[in-house]
């Protein structure tokens, strides 16, 4: 179990407990480890040990009873003190002041409440995964399909949103290909397939701490209400929750990356304005299908003929999307990239998605309205299968300049050709 979860079920049975005899050594019993490995957990999630956090809940609610009004005897027998004068000791020394004197304390002053810690506050959003894609965006478009229960397979959501046709090289294949492109229209397909972007954020090193808490409430007030933030930072990550020091992230690969994050802290914005200056923050909600599957289909087969026809709609300064894309992609391999970290990414990337493009088709076939239509589809499906199987086998950092050249060139035109198949299924399907 992740220690947040355990220790926020260990924090709820303490708070419908206060008024009964709570030990460390029955929360460890319950939470299944030893005292020591307990108490190292909770103080590792509250920066608080167990008997701390207890005591300091039981003076604060004791507190409150005794400025409404409830006798400091009875409040000290109710919160588990033998004597008053045990109650007295404790409470001053928290508090700096005695149960007596705030007792007698004139409304005005009652404000000091304010400064009470209440119960540490988790939010874990039950349920939420995201996929180990290498396209981390599409695994974080799976986890939030999957936590809104669309029942779209890994191969639709690639096809459908159009991101199975995406290519975007950079001019020294910086491995930030996969990354920097002009998403709009990818977004505005997964409105359609009921996942709706309904803000989008940017924190930066500008930003001042005012508008970093405003944008921090922001957020948790949408998870709270139901729905999902995608962080664009070194990979696209969704947020799993927050507690009292930040936002707690998924890992796709479970640490595995060192381009993952764990969190982001709150105010400061650590790791992300620390190393790199900047985060971008997309929330997205569940939201029912506006077309059906055949509409979906042929909107996505829109979107893969468009990559090709119009790349400067999606491609930025730097970057080149479509067979601009290859072209790139070559020369970048002759000037001595093609063994480059960029260039096994972008690679590994671009396959994965190529796959997925041959699984949509596959799987398209259902939506054909004849022979020809289903023999397209069935084509389709091997050209982007051998696409994947040649950026598959160039992402080899250990062959030559040349084998590269060779793959990458056959790549390119089994996409000529698959571009010409689109451009005929879009209309027969």
């Amino acid at each position: 179990m992740n220690d947040r979860v355990l220790v926020a079920a260990m924090v709820a049975h303490i708070e419908k407990n206060l008024v009964e005899p709570v030990t460390v050594e029955a929360l460890a019993v319950r939470a299944g480890y030893s005292v020591n490995q307990f108490r190292r957990k909770f103080f590792s999630v509250t920066g608080e040990t167990p008997r701390a956090y207890i005591r300091k809940r039981r003076l604060t609610e004791a507190a409150k009873e005794i400025l409404a009004g409830r006798r400091i005897t009875d409040t000290a027998l109710k919160y588990g003190y033998s004597s008053q004068d045990n109650f007295t000791t404790a409470f001053r020394s928290y508090f700096g002041v005695t149960p007596g004197e705030i007792a007698a304390i004139d409304d005005k002053y009652k404000r000091f409440i304010t400064n009470m810690r209440e119960a540490f506050s988790i939010m874990e959003i039950s349920g939420l995964t995201q996929t180990g894609h290498a396209a981390t965006l599409m695994g974080s478009v799976e986890g939030a399909a999957r936590f809104f229960e669309h029942a779209y397979s890994s191969a639709m959501l690639y096809g459908l949103s159009g991101h199975a046709f995406v290519i975007n090289i950079h001019d020294e294949l910086c491995p930030s290909g996969p990354y920097v492109w002009k998403t709009e229209r990818f977004f505005a397909l997964l409105a359609e397939l009921g996942i709706a972007v309904t803000g989008e954020f940017a924190v930066t090193r500008d930003t001042s701490e005012g508008d970093r808490r405003a944008i921090e409430d922001e957020i948790k007030r949408r998870l709270d209400a139901g729905e999902l933030c995608i962080i664009g930072y070194l990979e696209y990550q969704l947020i799993g929750g927050y507690d009292e020091n930040g936002f707690t992230v998924l890992r796709p690969w479970n640490g595995q990356a060192p381009s993952e994050i764990e969190s982001i802290a709150f105010t400061t914005w650590e790791p992300c304005l620390k190393n790199e200056g900047w985060v971008y923050l997309t929330t997205v909600a569940k939201r029912a299908p506006t077309v059906d599957a055949r509409s979906a289909t042929q909107n996505a087969i829109v979107f893969a003929r468009d990559l090709r026809r119009s790349p400067e709609e999606f491609a930025m300064s730097g970057y080149h999307v479509g067979d601009a894309a290859y072209a790139a992609w070559l020369t970048a391999v002759q000037n001595g990239h093609g063994a480059s970290h960029g260039h096994w990414w972008n690679a590994t990337v671009w396959a994965e998605c190529r796959r997925h493009a041959a699984s949509f088709f596959r799987e398209c076939k259902e939506f054909a309205r004849d022979e020809h239509a289903l023999h397209l589809c069935e084509e389709l499906a091997h050209v982007y299968t051998k696409i994947a199987d040649s950026l598959s086998a160039v992402s080899d950092r250990e062959i030559g300049e040349d084998v590269k050249t060779k793959l990458l060139t056959e790549a390119r035109e089994a996409e000529n050709v698959a571009e010409r198949m689109i451009e005929e299924l879009s209309g027969v399907l």
